[in-house]
């Protein structure tokens, strides 16, 4: 599968995709009357009045702030994956959603959006961002290319650096050993033609 190497592109496409399971899960919690409170809705009370975030442009609001924040989110979680690396992924992306859900809900505060009645809504929906967060940060870590995390690069320097060692070791040997057996290296390493060159 062709992996993603573009950071915000990446993000955009773990954020839209990682929200998904969050998102349904809090329209079960509505339906069976555990929780109040709509993302959607919420969202649109922060730029619309409270009896219009009901309305169609309400909810289309309250859809495209919900988007702009899932985005924000996976390019986060894309941006800190790449300057950490992939341990501890699930770990790291519910610490971002986490932080985005005491922002949001401090935000909803200061706004004067209402708050729900249901004792356990704001439980809820913490346990709707951390699904949200390890979906996301997995969604990253599966979609990304390999160079975008540092261990890969770490690898790879790794690697380069070994070899680079050791063709300096093999042409310190064949140039100061006089009686090393020059056709029989040249057949270890797999070049036929490196006896040549070395005469």
């Amino acid at each position: 599968m062709q992996k993603i190497k573009d950071r915000i592109f990446l993000g955009i496409v773990a954020g839209m995709l990682g929200s998904i399971p969050g998102r349904l899960l809090n329209k079960l919690e509505f339906e069976l009357g555990l929780t109040d409170s709509r993302y959607e809705q919420l969202a649109a009370s922060l730029f619309v009045t409270k009896n219009d975030a009901h309305k169609h442009r309400g909810k289309a609001v309250g859809k495209i702030a919900n988007g702009i924040l899932a985005n924000g989110v996976g390019i986060a979680a894309t941006y800190t994956l790449s300057a950490t690396g992939r341990d501890f992924y699930l770990l790291k992306g519910v610490g971002i959603t986490s932080m985005a859900w005491l922002g949001i809900y401090g935000l909803s505060a200061q706004a004067n959006v209402r708050k729900s009645k249901k004792p356990s809504a704001a439980l809820l929906s913490y346990l709707d961002h951390v699904l949200f967060g390890a979906a996301t940060a997995a969604l990253v870590a599966m979609l990304g290319d390999d160079s975008l995390f540092p261990e890969q690069k770490i690898k790879r320097e790794e690697r380069e650096e070994t070899i680079a060692a050791l063709q300096q070791d093999y042409n310190y040997i064949i140039q100061t050993d006089p009686c090393y057996d020059k056709e029989k290296a040249g057949s270890i390493f797999g070049r036929e033609d490196y006896t040549s060159s070395i005469h």
